[in-house]
């Protein structure tokens, strides 16, 4: 066994390099086995170089099958750890990201569970500027049909809280003025402003709790237009699944 903590310092610095190295590599490469898998290889290789360096600086005497058995060992307790950690991360990010942008426990609890799917897939979940899957439709005044899997999103920030009804199938970042263009309150005669701080963007699993399809109202001096959806109480009953919800600078 190792008398002292410099050698097996130096194994436990090379297989976190080893893993690190691994992980990042799977990442930037993208080699289809998300987040979690890019974390579990990253944590089955450092963990099964540290056993190698390890038994290299012991004095005891192993055999390679001795030698290979307590690498893989340690090298699946690493990848089990390094999966473990990134789905615990991505559901932390995602209700984090949630309870911040002003989102209640139930929409904390979705975005958990989204963010733990996105690791384990591969794709963005809660962040700006993620691609989500889905249809996006609309793009501009002519109201659309609302369609099961569609694609919807709601810009708040303000007096406007997440929980709001009014969504659209156009995507804000496509949209020059959105402001203007959905009619957001603008602290006029609606005494309320939306300062269009938060991106929701989501998928329409029940287009029956469509109430209502329309051009945008003009209010407080915009114009509106934009092809707009009206769905009441969608975090009560789960008519929308949520994708992610994206802080923006500039704001909308």
């Amino acid at each position: 066994m190792l008398k002292d903590s410099q050698p097996r310092t130096r194994s436990l610095a090379a297989g976190i390099a080893a893993g690190v190295v691994v992980g990042g590599a799977c990442t930037a490469a993208s080699w289809g086995v998300g987040a979690v898998g890019c974390a579990a290889a990253g944590g089955f290789v450092g963990g099964a170089v540290t056993s190698l360096v390890t038994n290299g600086l012991d004095a005891d005497d192993e055999t390679a099958w001795q030698l290979a058995g307590e690498a893989l060992l340690a090298g699946a307790i690493g990848g089990a750890l390094g999966a473990g950690g990134a789905l615990i991360g991505g559901a932390a990010f995602g209700a984090a990201t949630a309870t911040t942008s002003g989102m209640g426990v139930k929409a904390a609890g979705q975005m958990a569970v989204r963010g733990m799917r996105s690791s384990a897939a591969g794709s963005g979940g809660s962040g700006a500027g993620a691609a989500g899957s889905g249809s996006s439709a609309g793009t501009g005044s002519r109201p659309v049909a609302p369609s099961i899997g569609q694609k919807i999103y709601r810009v708040y920030g303000g007096d406007s809280k997440a929980g709001g009804a009014s969504w659209s199938p156009v995507d804000p970042r496509s949209v020059t003025n959105y402001r203007d263009a959905a009619g957001l309150p603008s602290g006029g005669a609606s005494g309320a402003n939306n300062t269009g701080r938060f991106v929701i963007e989501g998928i329409l699993e029940d287009p029956a709790a469509v109430v209502a399809q329309r051009s945008a109202l003009p209010l407080d001096g915009m114009k509106g237009g934009l092809s707009e959806c009206i769905i009441p109480n969608w975090l009560e009953n789960g008519s929308i699944s949520l994708r992610r919800v994206s802080g923006v600078n500039p704001e909308f």
